[in-house]
């Protein structure tokens, strides 16, 4: 789908490694830059397949890795060349740390004027916090979405990393192809701050509105769509597992309750204090009075927002997700069987790739060859540890 635009991606971990996934995956030559002390230790993260982590290998799949000493001179000059015939990097270092290897925007537009340079940071490039070390659950903490997670005395923390892809990934992704459609038209390159806290904040879009319209901050669970109203919230079956009650429209909510033969509820939709409190409980009472099974089969085909809540097992085997190729059987040459994600974009004009994630320096020496380097020269690199090669 996407022409063929050459990344060097010197990212690690999730944010950053998830992005040039999707980018590959669409088309674009993305190159793992990675130090020769550890490389990008998601390959190291417990558990493993193997001897890796499957971590490292969902993300890193359709990229190749070159290995370099960047504290080096030489390793630098490498760096420099392969920047010549780049048209984007991308890192996730804190501010500064790429300064000290001569590797920063500043120096690199010198040697490519309209290189695209994306930066994933904590709490962006400048300011008072661009220096201070965060994680995921640290953005979800100042943005306001830990605290609408807290029931009964306790936190629930989201078993997905909402900050890090959300925040990260996704706007890392959008500036990127903005920024390369920009590049075609004008012929320019440019820098680009993405701030995982900011990018956060900016999609708390119905939080912001429950603030603006009650012009009062409203306890955990009270929102719209937090547990606040009956028609829109999550109820314990009769062996305690859960089904979901989405029924926001109206029509929604009349064919559920006609569905369950309530059709006194219709009426109760948007109710709140003590009649939101007593309709909850009956609808507590409902669901209660079934099996997850039986109220999976009555809704089996009455389309009014009624689903069960999965485990994860449940969730990849459900056959939804194997007819549209969303997940897959793949096979890494030393690590066995595992299943994976196709990018979950469906187009016709896109052409599905599945190279292996790559061993830490699997493609230096191939690299190197290509900017033209000698058999000889690679060699001194290697005994120099300039490089490392797998």
């Amino acid at each position: 789908m996407l022409p063929p635009i050459k990344i060097l991606d010197f990212t690690r971990l999730l944010p950053g490694p998830l992005a040039t996934l999707y980018l590959a995956d669409l088309g674009a030559e993305v190159i793992k830059v990675e130090d020769t002390k550890m490389g990008d230790y998601a390959r190291n993260m417990p558990p493993f397949l193997k001897n890796v982590s499957p971590l490292y290998l969902l993300l890193n799949r359709n990229k190749k890795s070159i290995a370099i000493d960047f504290n080096q001179d030489e390793g630098q000059k490498i760096i420099h060349k392969l920047v010549e015939i780049a048209d984007v990097v991308i890192e996730g270092f804190k501010p500064g740390t790429m300064k000290k290897w001569n590797l920063d925007y500043e120096t690199l537009k010198k040697i490519k004027p309209d290189l695209i340079y994306v930066s994933i940071t904590g709490y962006g490039s400048k300011g008072k916090w661009a220096y201070r070390a965060g994680h995921d659950l640290n953005f979800l903490g100042y943005t306001g979405i830990l605290h609408h997670l807290i029931k009964n005395n306790y936190v629930s923390i989201p078993p997905i990393q909402i900050a890090d892809i959300l925040g990260g990934t996704m706007h890392a992704i959008i500036a990127t192809l903005a920024a390369y459609i920009h590049k075609l038209v004008y012929q320019q390159g440019q820098f680009i701050d993405i701030s995982m806290l900011d990018t956060t904040f900016a999609n708390t879009h119905l939080m912001m509105s429950s603030f603006l319209s009650m012009r009062k901050e409203l306890p955990p669970g009270h929102d719209l769509l937090t547990g606040g109203m009956p028609f829109y919230d999550v109820y314990p079956t009769k062996d305690n597992r859960y089904m979901v009650l989405a029924a926001i429209e109206t029509k929604f909510w009349k064919l559920f309750c006609q569905s369950v033969h309530k059709n006194e509820w219709i009426s109760q939709q948007f109710v709140f204090g003590e009649e939101a409190k007593k309709l909850r409980n009956e609808i507590t009472h409902l669901f209660q009075s079934k099996t997850q099974q039986e109220w999976i089969t009555i809704f089996e085909n009455i389309d009014c927002c009624v689903t069960p809540v999965l485990n994860y097992t449940e969730t990849v085997n459900l056959e939804h997700f194997h007819e549209n190729h969303t997940l897959f059987k793949n096979h890494h040459p030393t690590e066995g069987d595992y299943l994976s994600f196709h990018l979950p974009i469906f187009s016709e004009k896109l052409v599905r790739k599945n190279q292996q994630a790559p061993a830490w320096g699997e493609n230096t020496n191939e690299i190197l060859l290509k900017l033209h380097y000698t058999e000889p020269e690679i060699s001194n690199f290697q005994y120099q540890k300039v490089i490392l090669s797998n």
